[in-house]
């Protein structure tokens, strides 16, 4: 009796989840349809609307970069390849297609060398996707506390050493490992980064028209926002030149 009235009650979530991914393959198809076609503007309408309708993933990033790079966009192609190279950093097809794009960007800019060890750091946590660091987060405190548990109530004294210790290595792999799930996550969560949608824009040194004209920077060119203020924001070059320029000109990644 309890079954029957939980089926009854899960029974329309579970159509309408059925309904819902119905939907999400039906649109992929339609999508790699008009791909493969050449109808690039309308494979791009039916992988924005994809977007929009709350499914992310790496692959819909991927195409819709692909169907703007067939489309001659390269702002849109850029902004969906780095897109989709958060969510699979180590994809080879996402990172040629990206590298490719960026050579059409006019503006050529020095990157600044970053620390090693940062630059280590940054590789380890690249290295799997944040859900896949959120599970070995949740696998390594597991163990952490069957350790913890025999040292509490094991009664041979050899026992409770040993496994004190493998508890204490626990804790620092599972500190280890959660510190690569946040940085993860945060590169997920964290807008931060954008890329210029304006043919060309003027970079100013405050964030009003009378500021002083400090440099150009050209559509596709790949920032960091550092403020937001009004309708301007700070952004900032890998080269590291800072300036303010319109909110509108830019779309975040």
């Amino acid at each position: 009796m309890l079954l029957k009235k939980a089926l009854i009650f899960f029974l329309p979530f579970i159509v309408l989840l059925h309904g819902y991914s119905q939907d999400i393959d039906s649109l992929v198809s339609q999508g790699n349809k008009q791909y493969s076609d050449g109808n690039y503007e309308e494979a791009v309408q039916t992988w924005e609307e994809l977007i929009e309708s709350g499914y992310i993933a790496a692959a819909i990033y991927y195409n819709l970069g692909n169907a703007y790079f067939k489309s001659n966009k390269i702002a849109p192609a850029i902004l969906n390849y780095e897109r989709a190279k958060i969510l699979a950093p180590h994809n080879k097809d996402i990172n040629y297609n990206l590298e490719l794009a960026r050579t059409y960007v006019v503006d050529k800019i020095d990157e600044l060398t970053e620390v090693f060890y940062l630059r280590w750091y940054k590789n380890i946590v690249q290295r799997f996707s944040s859900n896949t660091w959120a599970i070995i987060t949740i696998i390594a405190f597991v163990i952490f506390l069957i350790f913890f548990s025999v040292y509490l109530y094991a009664k041979s004294y050899l026992s409770k050493k040993v496994a004190f210790w493998l508890s204490i290595l626990m804790l620092f792999i599972w500190l280890c490992v959660f510190a690569f799930f946040w940085s993860g996550n945060k590169l997920v969560t964290d807008h931060n980064k954008a890329i210029v949608f304006s043919p060309s824009v003027t970079v100013l040194s405050s964030p009003d028209e009378s500021g002083t004209e400090l440099f150009l920077i050209h559509e596709g060119t790949k920032v960091t926002i550092v403020d937001e203020l009004n309708e301007w924001t700070e952004i900032l070059l890998s080269s590291g030149t800072k300036g303010w320029l319109l909110s509108s000109s830019i779309e975040k990644i």
